[in-house]
Parts: structure tokens; C-alpha cells; sequence
């Protein structure tokens, strides 16, 4: 958390999104640290998952919110173009079959789904009038 209280300090916002993939369960420690520190989980307001192995579903990626940012959050989304791609697909399957499947585009960039959020934010007009 000293980092995220870093970053309040050094831009003088309590508006802080912690993203990115942080390779842990939602009921697992790391996690939960976040979210009893304050911190709102953006994907867990979709009800879907960023990742899926074996059969097995769950959700590695995340954007957190401290409670500031999550009053801009207009919504938010899983963009569902990894997961359930084929993995000939795949960045790490380039020439690598016979034939070559892989294309340089967002789909199977990954083997995670991305997160996405819109944000809500004031105009420069708005926010002249709250001065």
C-alpha cells in the first residue's frame, strides 16, 4: 500500500487505479489486502472472468479504485478476445505449426482478457465553475 499512498502523496489526488495482472484469485491474500484497504474492484462489479485454463475460470487481471477514483467509474467490462480464443492464435505460437494462424492483431495477445473501465470526469468547463 506504500506504494498507492506514494502516489496520492506525489500528485496530490486521492484519485489512484492500481491495474494490471496481479496474478492472484480474488480470495487470495493480495487481493484481499486490497480491497480491506479500500481499494474497489472494477471487475468484480462485471460478474466475469479475465481467465480461463484447463476448463477453470477466474480473474488475474483487475483495476482496483481507491474510493475517489471509483466515484468517476461510468462502467466497466471484461473486452472478452483472449481467453476464449484458440491458442493457435497465440503470440507464442508464431511459426510454430505448419500452418500459421497467428495474425498481429488484439486477438490472442494474450492469454488473459483485457479489463476495461469508462470514467465519468468533469469538463474543464465544470470544473472552472467549482473554483
Amino acid at each position: 500500500m506504500a506504494f498507492a499512498d506514494g502516489l496520492e502523496d506525489e500528485f496530490s489526488t486521492a484519485k489512484v487505479f492500481l491495474t494490471g495482472d496481479f496474478n492472484s484469485y480474488a480470495q487470495e491474500d493480495p487481493i484481499r489486502v486490497l480491497r480491506e484497504a479500500g481499494y474497489i474492484d472494477q471487475g468484480a462489479k462485471t460478474g466475469e472472468h479475465t481467465y480461463s485454463f484447463d476448463g477453470m475460470v477466474g480473474s488475474l487481471d483487475y483495476i482496483f479504485a481507491s474510493p475517489a477514483a471509483d466515484a468517476t467509474v461510468a462502467g466497466a467490462d471484461i473486452w472478452n478476445i483472449n481467453s476464449v480464443e484458440s491458442i493457435a492464435l497465440e503470440y507464442s505460437r508464431y511459426n510454430y505449426n505448419v500452418t500459421n494462424f497467428y495474425a498481429p492483431d488484439a486477438y490472442r495477445a494474450s492469454d488473459h482478457d483485457p479489463l476495461i473501465v469508462g470514467l465519468e470526469l468533469p469538463t474543464a468547463k465544470e470544473k472552472a465553475h467549482t473554483r
